[in-house]
C-alpha cells in the first residue's frame, strides 16, 4: 500500500484503487456521543436498518434481493473512543466484471434505500421487528456471560480498566440489560439515526472502480453534516498499584493478569512498535511462553497485550491453577527481568522483525489486508509500507529494553476458579 495512491475526492471523501480482488467497498463513517445508552442505540439500530426498510419491508425481502444483487455484504456497526464514537456503515459488492453482469447501479439503489429509506411510519418503527432485535441482543447477552472469558475480562475490565470505554456495553445482570433495552423508545432510535445521519466523518472507496462509478456513487449516497470532530483515541487509565481477586464458585480455571503503566507512552503508540512488542512477546518461541509453559508448567496458555491505540497499559495474564499463583507472578517478573537484558532481547529482536517484514510482504497479496492497511491510515496513522519497514528496521534492542523499564504501577487482579470438583 502506498499512501500516494490514497485520492482525496473531496474534504472527506478518499478512493483507493485496488485490482488484487474483486469487490468494490463502500465505506462510511458518522460521529455520535460516546456514551452507554448510545452504545445499545447503536447496536439496535445497524440490526434495524440491515434488516428492513420502507421499500423492502421484510427480512426476506431483503435477503432475496441480496441474492439477486450476487450477495453483497452490508454490514453496520460502532466503535467507540472515550468522548466520540464512530458509527459505520460498510458495503462490499462484487465487481460486476467479475459476474459479467452490469448490475452496479442497482445495487447502489439497494444501498441507497437500506441507509436513508429506513421503515419509520408516523414516528414509529416496526414493533415486531423492534421487538426481534431486542430479544436478540438480550439473548446474545445470555449466551454470552455462559463463556468463561467473557466472565474472567469482564470483572478484570470493570476493576482494573475503571472508565474505559469499552466497559460501555458491560452488563452486570440480565436484568440490567433488560431495563435499559426497554426505556429505548422507538423515538430515540429515529433521533439517532437523524443525529448519525446528519455527522458524516468520512467516506473510503476501495477496489476496481472507474471513475463513472466513483460519480455515480456521490451522486446516489449523498451524506451531509460533515463532523471534523476530533476524537479521542487514546484514554489514559491511572492504575492503582494493589491487588485485587474475584473468587468464582462457577468455573475451576483460575486466570491472573497483571497491568502496568507504561511511561513515556507516546514514543511507542506507532504501528511498527505496537506490531514488534507484540511479537516480541508473544508466540510459543516467545520468553513469556518458553519460561510460564516450558520452564516452570505454570500456566496453560499465557500472553502479553498492549491496549496502545486506546490506553497506556499493558497487560500479561496467564491461565492458570490457583495454587500457582505466586509462582506464576514471580515468573512473570522474571519475563519482564528477562526483557530488560540487552543481549537477551537482541537474540529475538532480528528474529522478530524478519517474522514482521515477511507478514508485511505477505499481506499485499490480499486485497482485504489492503483495505485494512488503507482504513488505519485514515483512521489512525498515517504510514506507506515503505515507512512502515523502515520504522521497524530502526527500532532497536535498546528501545525494546527502555520499553520494559519504563513499566509502572503493577496492579495484579486474581480471578479465582473455587468450583468444588
Amino acid at each position: 500500500m502506498q499512501i500516494k495512491d490514497i485520492k482525496k475526492i473531496n474534504n472527506n471523501t478518499y478512493y483507493y484503487y485496488d485490482d488484487s480482488g474483486v469487490d468494490f467497498v463502500i465505506n462510511n463513517t458518522f460521529v455520535f456521543d460516546t456514551s452507554r445508552i448510545n452504545s445499545l442505540k447503536a447496536e439496535i439500530l445497524s440490526d434495524y436498518l440491515t434488516t428492513i426498510n420502507k421499500k423492502y419491508d421484510s427480512v426476506k425481502k431483503v435477503y432475496n434481493k441480496k441474492r439477486e444483487l450476487f450477495s453483497p455484504v452490508l454490514s453496520m456497526f460502532s466503535m467507540s473512543y472515550s468522548n466520540k464514537s464512530l458509527f459505520t456503515i460498510n458495503y462490499r459488492m462484487i465487481d460486476p466484471k467479475i459476474v459479467k453482469e452490469d448490475y452496479f447501479d442497482d445495487s447502489l439503489e439497494f444501498l441507497h434505500d437500506m441507509i436513508f429509506n429506513p421503515l419509520f411510519i408516523d414516528g414509529k418503527l416496526d414493533s415486531d421487528r423492534v421487538s426481534i432485535i431486542k430479544k436478540d441482543i438480550y439473548d446474545r447477552f445470555i449466551n454470552t456471560v455462559k463463556d468463561f472469558y467473557y466472565e474472567v475480562n469482564t470483572k478484570f475490565d470493570k476493576t482494573v480498566l475503571k472508565g474505559y470505554s469499552n466497559n460501555l456495553l458491560i452488563y452486570d445482570t440480565k436484568e440490567e440489560l433488560k431495563k435499559e433495552l426497554d426505556s429505548i423508545t422507538d423515538k430515540d432510535i429515529i433521533d439517532f439515526y437523524n443525529e448519525i445521519i446528519n455527522n458524516h466523518y468520512k467516506t473510503l472507496l476501495f477496489g476496481k472502480i472507474n471513475k463513472e462509478q466513483i460519480n455515480k456513487v456521490l451522486k446516489t449516497i449523498k451524506l451531509k453534516g460533515t463532523n471534523n470532530s476530533k476524537i479521542e483515541k487514546r484514554e489514559y487509565i491511572d492504575l492503582q498499584s494493589e491487588y485485587n481477586e474475584y473468587i468464582s464458585k462457577e468455573y475451576t480455571q483460575s486466570v491472573l493478569h497483571i497491568t502496568y503503566n507504561i511511561k513515556n507512552v507516546d514514543k511507542y503508540t506507532t504501528r511498527p512498535y505496537i506490531t514488534v512488542l507484540n511479537t516480541f512477546i508473544n508466540g510459543l518461541e516467545g520468553l513469556l511462553y518458553q519460561t510460564l509453559r516450558y520452564k516452570y508448567g505454570l500456566v496453560y496458555n499465557c500472553g502479553g497485550y498492549m491496549l496502545f491505540r486506546k490506553s497506556n497499559v499493558i497487560v500479561f495474564d496467564a491461565s492458570i491453577d490457583k495454587k500457582n499463583k505466586d509462582k506464576t507472578i514471580e515468573a512473570i517478573k522474571e519475563v519482564i527481568e528477562g526483557y530488560k537484558d540487552i543481549k537477551k532481547v537482541e537474540e529475538r529482536l532480528d528474529i522478530t522483525k524478519k517474522k514482521i517484514k515477511q507478514n508485511a510482504y505477505l499481506a499485499d497479496e490480499f486485497s482485504y489486508n489492503i483495505f485494512d492497511k488503507v482504513y488505519n491510515y485514515l483512521y489512525n496513522e498515517g504510514l506507506s509500507d515503505k515507512k512502515y519497514i523502515e520504522m521497524i528496521n530502526k527500532i532497536t534492542a535498546k528501545d525494546i529494553v527502555e520499553f520494559f523499564s519504563s513499566l509502572d504501577k503493577e496492579n495484579i487482579f486474581f480471578y479465582v476458579g473455587d468450583k468444588d470438583e
